[in-house]
């Protein structure tokens, strides 16, 4: 290991049969980074999902556009935006994704396959 250069930012990650499932803290670093650096760790295993804050809530409307770019290149199947993403990302992200946008707040909950059953 090595040490992280950005302290307040911490994300977590599991593989499934579908895919990497992403838990994101507040994406301080950049959603898309942190999406690039799991699929570095994983090998580029697919993200198949990724639930929590993306840290848009002041991003520019080019950088919001090349954000859902990426989730559309990744193919990100389940994606569940909520806190520090912001009303204005989140309301892009559901109209970008119609049927793979799901609410997500602090009492929500999710079942993840990890056995491929």
């Amino acid at each position: 290991t090595k040490p992280d250069p950005l302290i307040d930012d911490q994300s977590l990650f599991f593989e499934t049969p579908e895919g990497v499932v992403v838990l994101l803290g507040c994406a301080h670093s950049g959603v898309v980074n942190t999406l690039r650096y799991v699929g570095n760790l994983t090998g580029g295993k697919p993200i198949s999902a990724v639930l929590g804050g993306m840290h848009l809530v002041q991003a520019s409307s080019e950088r919001l556009a090349l954000t859902i770019e990426e989730f559309r290149r990744m193919d990100v199947r389940l994606i569940c935006p909520c806190h520090c993403t912001g009303p204005t990302a989140m309301a892009a992200f559901w109209n970008a994704f119609p049927g793979r946008c799901k609410p997500c707040q602090a009492s929500s909950r999710f079942t993840f396959d990890l056995a491929g059953k």
